[in-house]
């Protein structure tokens, strides 16, 4: 299986600002605070989570 680092990285770009946004609405749902130190770690997480998937995703050819 191959990893795409630029695939990757592309996406952890993209997914960074939707971890956010997650992050904060659950926060929000729960009835939590909202600060960035908080979200943050989440935050990254999701979008670790969405540039390791896209990095390892094969188009079909």
């Amino acid at each position: 299986m191959k990893f795409s680092l630029a695939r990757a990285g592309v996406f952890l770009l993209i997914g960074l600002p939707i971890g956010f946004i997650l992050s904060a609405l659950g926060f929000a749902v729960t009835g939590q605070e909202i600060s960035a130190p908080q979200i943050a770690p989440f935050a990254g997480g999701i979008a670790i989570v969405i540039a390791a998937a896209a990095g390892l995703w094969r188009p079909a050819s």
